[in-house]
């Protein structure tokens, strides 16, 4: 009978100390998997702020082009009335009003168009902005595979035999939703 109630107390012993860390994983496991929702849903959060960059960056970028367009019709504009003064030129017509008229108008959009001309960085910054929203898609792709892989390993235990099976529903631990 001794040896009997010793036995039933180191039973009872086992079950309690495996229950006891049973519930302690479970904790630490459901504490982790919060942890990892909440970051992948500070990546969204920062996805969702990148986007209208991207698309302020994508428009300015756009009229850019499209003033720089402008010039250079205007740059080409002015190369077409050097031809023309080059071959007034060639027939002695320098003294004439009409190159004159010619020379200075050339000479002032010209002047105006080098001083205006755009630095072309616009597309360095879309670039860069583009890379960062591709690199936080990837790092959300890899933080729901990070959260997902810890899911499979919360439910495995909440199903699993003979504690989860036995004692998640006595202390309310149901299984997690996978992020898709």
């Amino acid at each position: 009978m001794k040896y009997f109630l010793v036995g039933l107390g180191a039973l009872a012993f086992i079950i309690i100390a495996g229950l006891i860390s049973f519930y302690n994983s479970m904790v630490w496991l459901d504490e982790t998997l919060k942890s990892m929702e909440a970051q992948v849903n500070n990546m969204f959060e920062r996805r969702v702020d990148l986007v209208p960059q991207v698309a302020a960056v994508v428009k300015k970028y756009t009229e850019h082009e499209r003033w720089t367009l402008e010039w250079v019709t205007k740059l080409r504009e002015a190369s077409n009335n050097f031809d023309t003064l080059q071959a007034m030129a060639s027939q002695w017509k320098v003294n004439t009003q009409e190159y004159s008229n010619l020379l200075a108008s050339t000479l002032s959009s010209l002047k105006v168009t080098v001083e205006a001309y755009p630095t072309l960085k616009a597309d360095t910054q879309f670039t860069n902005l583009f890379t960062t929203l591709e690199w936080s898609e990837n790092r959300i792709r890899v933080s729901i595979k990070d959260y997902n892989d810890k899911v499979v390993d919360y439910n495995l235990k909440v199903r699993a035999f003979p504690y989860g099976f036995f004692f998640s529903k006595m202390f309310g631990i149901n299984e997690k939703a996978r992020i898709n």
